[in-house]
């Protein structure tokens, strides 16, 4: 937008007297910032003054020598149209007349008095043309209208501000008038003390590569209230001083809505972290493990956090259980497995799904239970049994003690028995129950029969859990001569000793696993949670007490069915909720996972996730039970509209930014031709009928005039072309690349023909589908360079080639010219952003940002690669599946 605002060149020639009253003025840093200003007081020299500065007007004192000097070139400015002002100080309150002379219009006179209206916007009336003025104020317009802070700016320490919208008022509550040279406070200023050595550090480190920057930093308005904000901006140079230029967007809403995420998201990280089992998790893509519990950590001996599954974490190169995952896996779609991890000789029973975290994609949460004891338990048993049905066969005299062994229901009805009943249940079981009686001492409590006695007929094992001695089993018999223990019933209380040892161990994971279904239970409550149980033979749905109070009834007095769920659900969500619940019943679909609004008891709707897995079957193959939960996202449903809306809008506003902006730059190009066309027309017909009349200055003059209008015409046609790329609709069609570059190359046949220019054609050119008009303009604008920039060397040498990798065609345009410092290479690419002069080689800087732009609406992109006196490289790529929407 500054670049709209062009400098003048001001000379002044004066008396002393009068250049002692204007110094003060001419001084000022408004007017330096407007003008190039030349103080001189030789009149003599005043033609040569005039040529030498390239003034843009002159102000000559009203003095008796002024005059002279003014009549003396007044032949000279009336050809020329140079503005001259006379100076006439009046009155010792230093009041200024200024009379314009200026295409013969004499009486125009401005006056003024220094404490009305000062040299600066005397200058200004007097010098801006009608039209200009309208242009800059329509860009002023437009750009107060922005809904982000435009300014420009000195680099120093406040950032004093030499221009800044009117959007100011918005977002710090100050206006212009009151930031700008900091009238009223400093921008910098504004910015929160603990961000401000942040950015300034941040912009030094930019401008000291010669790069744009992009920074989030806090400023405090004039009510006292700290905003985030976001800061776009670049440098410029004037007068040798660095400039700075950007926007400022206020980013608040979305910070707080970044911190109301953050801190959900750390308030279910604390939750995590005290589960007693194993939580952990993983980063899909990278395997890097994101969180470690508590308990993970402390199994491990270290905080895994950070590190990589399997290699850095556990040494082996084969995927470890923290790694293994199913491909299937989405959010909100559980998947419980059970598999064993040999490195730690662990049984794990795993359930894991996708979960958000901050800056990642493919996320993974695992509860993992330790089951490896549960395990070793269900092994031993299945053992045991087998053994013991095989002695039964071959050891009659024991069948009491084997049936002891056996004859319960299950192995549940016997973990629920404490150690005092197997007293009884153990005594039974010998050849002589009513004279045998048994004792227990378990982790030294002791469990026995009350005619339990010390006697010589005892036998006893040791209880061992886990390798280490928990207790004792002993069996004694009455002192009764006759009565004895049969010779095997000593290994049989081996053996029944160490299947209590298994019971007993299966009691305590049976409360363990109790415990953990009730902190299921809380966790589920925690994390609003609602679980349902639907029988679908009866239609009858079991839940639990969140399933009922989030639809805002009391679980006490609830009843649920399929039914009345099908009629609560709203009618807009009900034919795809349906539709989604069947896919999933016929098989189509691998999962049950549905978004939907449900009638509260107020007669509210309220949005609910609902997930199910299918647990029984009948022998059909019909589902008849599913399993699953309901989670309210009510909330964040709403907010995510609400993005939504505000992001629409943004993008509505954005869109119209742009198209005014287009609109504008072709207006200024279109309405820049007739003004041109007049200045190169005229020049023309003076050279045509009075050049031979002209001495050699003037000859070079009218060359000079009718040269640059017709570089300016050029730079306006390509201006205009570079605004109607942007416009152009894009017809894709397939194109092959052969023809396409050998037509571009024959168009410069003229120049190839007077010239030493060696073109080499890759032959592996592909047929790629673009736009064929707009991608030949491309060849021809890199062809050209090509040409251009070899001019300068003997035996040109031009290549054109191919690769390609997997999702993109790359073709490259090589020569052996000039080629250019790559640490320019970031304004090859903008606008009349140019290495070379103008004098050196032809141009207007637009080429290569047609390229640009022409390629990025293809979705590929442009690069380019040199060395000085060594040639340049220019390269664009094309994706293979590209396709306009």
């Amino acid at each position: 937008m500054f670049s709209l605002i062009q400098k003048k060149t001001i000379l002044f020639l004066l008396e002393p007297e009068d250049q002692n009253v204007l110094t003060p003025f001419i001084q000022e840093e408004n007017v330096q910032s407007k003008y190039h200003t030349h103080l001189e007081t030789n009149f003599g020299s005043a033609e040569e003054l005039i040529r030498s500065t390239q003034a843009d007007c002159v102000v000559i004192s009203g003095s008796k020598q002024g005059m002279n000097t003014l009549l003396n070139l007044e032949g000279r400015l009336k050809s020329s149209e140079l503005p001259v002002f006379i100076l006439l100080l009046e009155n010792p309150d230093l009041s200024i007349s200024i009379k314009c002379l200026k295409c013969n219009v004499r009486d125009y006179l401005i006056r003024s008095e220094c404490n009305e209206l000062s040299l600066l916007q005397t200058l200004d009336l007097a010098l801006q043309p009608l039209d200009c003025e309208l242009s800059l104020n329509q860009a002023y317009n437009f750009i107060n209208q922005l809904p982000s802070i435009s300014y420009k700016c000195k680099n120093d320490e406040i950032w004093t501000m030499l221009f800044i919208s009117q959007s100011s008022k918005t977002i710090t509550g100050y206006t212009p008038d009151e930031l700008i040279n900091n009238k009223r406070i400093a921008y910098g200023n504004l910015i929160h003390p603990d961000d401000r050595q942040m950015v300034k550090e941040k912009v030094l480190a930019a401008l000291s590569q010669n790069q744009p920057f992009s920074l989030t930093y806090r400023i405090t308005d004039k009510s006292g209230i700290t905003k985030w904000v976001f800061e776009q901006g670049d440098s410029i140079e004037e007068n040798g001083q660095v400039i700075l230029f950007g926007f400022v967007f206020d980013i608040t809403e979305i910070k707080l809505s970044e911190n109301q995420a953050k801190s959900l998201f750390n308030r279910i990280q604390t939750i995590l972290e005290y589960f007693s089992d194993f939580v952990y998790i993983t980063d899909l893509e990278t395997k890097e493990i994101l969180f470690a519990n508590t308990k993970l950590k402390n199994f491990l001996g270290y905080d895994p956090t950070g590190k990589t599954c399997c290699k850095s974490l556990f040494g082996v190169d084969d995927l470890c259980p923290f790694c293994n995952s199913s491909n299937t896996l989405s959010y909100d779609n559980y998947e419980t497995h059970q598999l064993h991890c040999d490195f730690l000789n662990l049984d794990l029973m795993q359930t894991e799904t996708l979960i958000q975290w901050p800056d990642r994609k493919n996320v993974r949460l695992v509860l993992a239970v330790d089951i490896t004891q549960k395990t070793a338990l269900e092994n031993e048993k299945t053992k045991l049994l087998w053994d013991i049905q095989a002695r039964i066969k071959e050891k009659d005299c024991l069948y009491k003690m084997t049936s002891l062994l056996n004859e319960t229901d299950s192995d549940i009805e016997l973990l629920n028995k404490k150690p005092f009943e197997l007293v009884k249940i153990i005594s039974s079981g010998f050849s002589n129950p009513q004279h045998t009686h048994c004792r227990i001492q378990y982790l030294d409590v002791e469990y026995k029969d009350v005619q339990f006695q010390e006697s010589k007929k005892i036998i006893h094992s040791d209880l061992m859990l886990k390798h280490e001695k928990v207790g004792i089993l002993e069996v004694c018999i009455d002192d009764i001569e006759e009565l004895s223990f049969l010779p095997d019933e000593k290994e049989m209380l081996d053996e029944l000793a160490s299947r209590i040892s298994i019971f007993l161990e299966k009691a305590e994971l049976l409360r363990s696993i109790q415990s953990n279904e009730r902190r299921f239970q809380m966790a589920l409550r925690a994390g609003n949670q609602g679980l349902y149980d639907w029988n679908m033979a009866t239609g009858e749905i079991i839940f639990n007490d969140q399933f009922a109070t989030m639809l805002e009834y009391d679980p006490k007095t609830f009843s649920y069915s399929y039914r009345k769920w099908k009629n609560d659900i709203h009618p807009a969500d009900y034919e795809q909720t349906m539709k989604t619940l069947m896919e999933y019943f016929s098989g189509q679909s691998r999962e049950y996972h549905a978004e939907f609004r449900l009638k509260t008891k107020s007669k509210k709707w309220k949005w609910i996730l609902s997930v199910g897995e299918i647990v029984e079957w009948d022998s059909a193959h019909n589902p008849v039970r599913l399993i699953g939960t309901h989670t309210d996202i009510d909330a964040i449903k709403r907010h995510k509209e609400l993005l939504e809306l505000r992001v629409k809008e943004r993008t509505i506003q954005l869109e119209e930014v742009a198209k005014q902006l287009e609109s504008f730059s072709y207006s200024v190009s279109h309405d820049l031709r007739a003004p041109l066309r007049h200045i190169n027309s005229f020049s023309n017909m003076l050279a045509k009928n009075a050049y031979e009349q002209l001495d050699k200055k003037s000859k070079h003059y009218i060359d000079v005039i009718i040269s640059a209008s017709t570089q300016m015409s050029k730079l306006i046609d390509d201006l205009l072309d570079f605004s109607r790329t942007g416009r152009v609709k894009i017809s894709p069609n397939d194109i092959d690349l052969i023809t396409l570059i050998n037509e571009s190359v024959s168009s410069f046949s003229d120049e190839i023909e007077i010239r030493t220019i060696q073109f080499v054609i890759s032959p592996e050119m592909p047929k790629l589908r673009a736009d064929p008009t707009l991608l030949k303009q491309v060849f021809n604008n890199l062809i050209s360079n090509a040409i251009k920039y070899t001019r300068p060397i003997k035996n040109a040498r031009i290549n054109i080639s191919y690769s390609e990798n997997e999702n993109e065609h790359i073709v490259s345009i090589s020569d052996n010219g000039v080629g250019f410092e790559m640490k320019f290479s970031n304004k090859l690419f903008g606008v009349f952003q140019r290495l070379h002069h103008n004098q050196e080689f032809e141009g207007t800087g637009i080429g290569l940002a047609n390229v640009k732009r022409i390629i990025a609406r293809h979705g590929g992109k442009v690069w380019a690669k040199g060395e000085p006196n060594k040639g340049a490289t220019f390269s664009f790529s094309i994706p293979k599946h590209y396709a306009t929407s």
